[in-house]
């Protein structure tokens, strides 16, 4: 012994130098060693793991000894397994274990289908140190840093040898198979030459069954041939010793319903466990061998009738449970007798169902009767005791949650079909209803917020808004006080589904309150309008003052969000979108005449996109010009007029251009009222360089313009593309004219009860203005400038100077020199600008 535990010792001090060694040398001394298994391992139940998972095929002729006729899968299957667990046991003796090293899962399909399916697979997991069992699967203890090295060093050994060895037996090159012979013969005592098992395994075949008597199986009596080592009926070892029968249980009660006066004695089913009850046949000297043959013919026959009654219960639609008692004790065709007890079914449960109203239990329902007839397997009396004993149970529950009257209970399960849930649900629901009656009357509950005890309102909302817990309730309750005080509170239902969804109480601040982002007053969400394009709250006050100011005084371009500015209405895209949603807005906060107004310049806006698009200078109207050249006739009034300068159409403007057609107007009629504007806009007026359209200027003093309908930014001076470079040396006066009274003479339009009507400013003149007030003095400056196309370069600051220089200046503002300063630098500027970017002339008027 103490040299076999060094050879063991060797083999565990390998495993651990090297884990993943396949065949230490150290192992094949142990797999020379003749000793019975019970001395060669010494933690492995060698003799259980082989008997638990090798079956030996009954009959099965003595094929060499060292597996007495086990079929060759079921050692392999057992190899395979004890290969699985010989790798976790050297994953565990990896200086680094794997990651999942703790646990050993059940759900995984190799540990299924190895492991799993081995009987004894569990307890070798348990040596290995997997100790603590959840439903997931086995794992070490949770107070575990490490594996136990020698133990599972110890417990790997035996597996591989184990495992070493049943490779030798499969190759049948094993030294010493007789042993494990011994084992799957259940015992492990060394066979003498002369003993009955080797006698048969060396013995030829007899003949005749007559010559061979064969073995009486010890524990089920079955006569088998001699050959076989396993019983033919319960498979156990032919040596096995007759395991002790546990004691009878008590017969059942008969059936309170007789069977149909046709049909013979009430007989049960045959059971797998059932013992004959005849003394003479209690023995295997007792019985001969046709009894015995006759008793199996008989389980043979009985459990084909079950089969065919269990198929033809399916077949006609019955649970097999139902009406197997009955139709086996009706005997005669199996289709008759499942249809006779298919047709007493109901009567049976009707009968089962009433008898609980004469225990004083209430009335059954079928679904009640129907569960407790199928688990007593048709057997009435046993059926009769479930259903009570079940409904006494749930009554007694109900009574315990508040319900203790039969009268109201009984009734409650009978509705369910037995669900005591459900009945439980429905009581409830009575109690309830005078409460749910008189709090919901309307469609959200009256939760007074304001109330002096904010718990009253917690406690209203957890019963009757369904919140899922008091802080959820609490933080509803605290923001509606909160934001109830700053204003108008929000809606309940607003207030419900923010706190639903988010618990921070600054995030539900900012998503129920705003504040507009021009007046700054804070509001409730709700209230605030929202425009496409940007995230600006503004109020219904500052959004409907903005877009009613807006639509009267300027352009539908301008109508962009006063905050931000946006969106950028260039965008054909955002454009269409924008004014698809603001027309819906506006329609509800303005007036009719004013979104009509809207509408009409939205219009036009779109209109005069058109190239094509021509107005009536008479009558107003706007139509399609599709042809080349002119005239064009207005369909309303049947005007005829210029497609290009507008003036209504002459025979004379056949052979002339444009411009002469004016002049020859001009020529014939100087004080005309069309000559005369022309006149008015031509020497006061600003053109757009990019659509064309012109501009009276009412208030002079800032050159740089922006049409109102292309939104270009211009020059009034040059025409140009805006840049601040028009002033110059131009004599102009500042005195007064003689015999001016101190009041700006100006004429100008003013509007009073009769109309428009011109008459002078009235203003008072400021010192050095040649008698004009200041707006007007201004216009008069911005003519001069505009007349002259003055250059500002001159006049430019130091920051103007170096602004302008890049801004203007082809190649970018030059560097300063090193040696040049800054009055030198900014004149070298100056120069470039007047050289390399001069001012243009101011395009003729068309």
């Amino acid at each position: 012994m103490a040299e076999l535990g060094a050879l063991w010792g060797a083999l565990w001090g390998a495993l651990v130098r090297d884990p993943q060694d396949p065949s230490p040398p150290e192992l094949q001394p142990l797999l020379l060693v003749p000793r019975p298994p019970r001395d060669k391992w010494r933690l492995l139940d060698v003799g259980e793991i082989l008997r638990g998972n090798v079956r030996v095929a009954p009959g099965a002729p003595p094929i060499p000894p060292l597996d007495v006729g086990a079929p060759p899968g079921a050692l392999g299957a057992l190899r395979t397994a004890l290969s699985i667990l010989e790798k976790y046991g050297r994953n565990l003796l990896q200086p680094r274990p794997p990651r999942h090293w703790r646990l050993v899962r059940f759900g995984n399909p190799v540990f299924r289908r190895t492991v799993g399916a081995m009987q004894g697979g569990r307890a070798v997991l348990r040596l290995l140190g997997y100790t603590h069992e959840s439903p997931e699967g086995l794992g070490f203890p949770p107070g575990a840093v490490a594996p136990d090295v020698p133990r599972v060093a110890a417990v790997t050994a035996e597996l591989l040898l184990l495992r070493m060895e049943i490779d030798l037996l499969l190759a049948n090159q094993h030294p010493n198979p007789q042993f494990f012979t011994q084992m799957l013969l259940g015992s492990e005592e060394p066979l003498a030459p002369d003993s009955p098992a080797v006698a048969d395994a060396e013995a030829p075949k007899h003949e005749s069954p007559a010559e061979d008597p064969g073995w009486a199986c010890a524990s089920c009596t079955f006569l088998n041939q001699g050959p076989s080592v396993l019983c033919g009926v319960c498979e156990r070892p032919r040596l096995a010793r007759r395991p002790q029968s546990p004691p009878a249980a008590p017969s059942p009660a008969p059936p309170i319903e007789a069977p149909p006066p046709e049909a013979p004695p009430t007989k049960a089913p045959p059971s797998a466990d059932s013992t004959p009850s005849d003394p003479a046949l209690s023995s295997p000297a007792q019985r001969g061998p046709a009894r015995e043959l006759e008793r199996q013919r008989r389980l043979r026959e009985e459990g084909r009738r079950v089969v065919e009654i269990v198929r033809e219960a399916e077949a006609q639609g019955v649970a097999p449970e139902a009406v197997v008692g009955v139709a086996w004790a009706l005997g005669g065709p199996v289709g008759v007798a499942v249809g006779v007890a298919k047709a007493a079914l109901g009567e049976a449960l009707a009968a089962l169902a009433g008898a609980g109203q004469g225990a004083g239990l209430g009335p059954l329902s079928i679904r009640e009767a129907g569960l407790a007839w199928g688990h007593a397997h048709g057997h009435a009396q046993r059926a009769l005791q479930a259903a009570i004993g079940r409904r006494r149970r749930q009554l007694q529950a109900l009574a315990a949650l508040g319900f203790p009257e039969v009268g109201v209970a009984g009734p409650a399960l009978l509705q369910n079909g037995g669900n005591l849930w459900g009945a439980l649900r429905d009581l409830q629901r009575q109690k309830l209803r005078p409460l749910l009656l008189g709090q919901w009357e309307s469609t959200e509950p009256h939760i007074d917020f304001q109330g002096p005890d904010p718990q009253v309102p917690i406690r209203r909302c957890l019963a009757f808004l369904g919140l899922r817990s008091w802080g959820r309730a609490q933080l509803l309750v605290t923001l509606a006080r909160e934001l109830g005080a700053l204003g108008e509170p929000p809606e309940l239902r607003e207030l419900l589904e923010a706190v639903g969804g988010c618990t921070d109480p600054r995030a539900l601040r900012r998503r129920l309150r705003c504040r507009c982002r021009l007046c700054g007053w804070d509001m409730a969400r709700k209230q605030a309008q929202w425009l496409t394009g940007c995230e600006c709250p503004l109020c219904p006050d500052c959004f409907r003052g903005h877009f009613q100011v807006g639509v009267k005084e300027k352009g539908v371009q301008d109508l962009v969000c006063p905050a931000c500015g946006k969106p950028d209405l260039a965008d054909e895209g955002a454009r269409t979108c924008y004014f698809s949603t603001l027309d819906t807005q506006l329609r509800q906060v303005l007036d009719p005449p004013t979104y009509q107004l809207f509408c009409q310049k939205l219009t036009e806006l779109e209109l005069q996109k058109d190239p094509q698009f021509l107005w009536c200078t008479k009558c107003s109207f706007g139509f399609i010009f599709e042809g080349a050249v002119g005239p064009a006739q207005c369909p309303q009034c049947l005007q005829r007029l210029c497609p290009r300068c507008q003036r209504e159409w002459l025979p004379q403007h056949d052979s002339m251009s444009c411009a002469d057609f004016g002049l020859w107007l001009r020529s014939r009629d100087p004080q005309a009222g069309a000559v005369g504007l022309e006149a008015f806009l031509r020497d006061h007026g600003v053109a757009c360089p990019a659509c064309g359209a012109q501009f009276a200027l009412a208030r002079g003093g800032c050159l740089h313009l922006q049409c109102s309908r292309c939104r270009h930014h211009f020059c009034s001076c040059c025409g140009a593309t805006f840049h601040p470079r028009h002033m110059g040396g131009v004599p102009f006066t500042t005195e007064a004219p003689p015999g001016s009274s101190g009041r700006c003479e100006v004429m100008e339009q003013k509007e009073t009860g009769e109309g428009l009507q011109d008459a002078p400013c009235g203003r008072d003149v400021g010192q050095g203005q040649a008698g004009m007030c200041g707006p007007h003095y201004t216009e008069y400056l911005v003519g001069l400038i505009r007349s002259r196309s003055l250059d500002p370069a001159p006049l430019y600051t130091w920051p103007e100077v170096l602004a302008a220089a890049e801004r203007h200046l082809p190649g970018g503002r030059p560097p300063q020199g090193p040696e040049e300063s800054d009055a030198q630098y900014g004149q070298r500027l100056r120069h470039l600008l007047e050289s390399e970017d001069p001012i243009k002339p101011r395009p003729e008027a068309p």
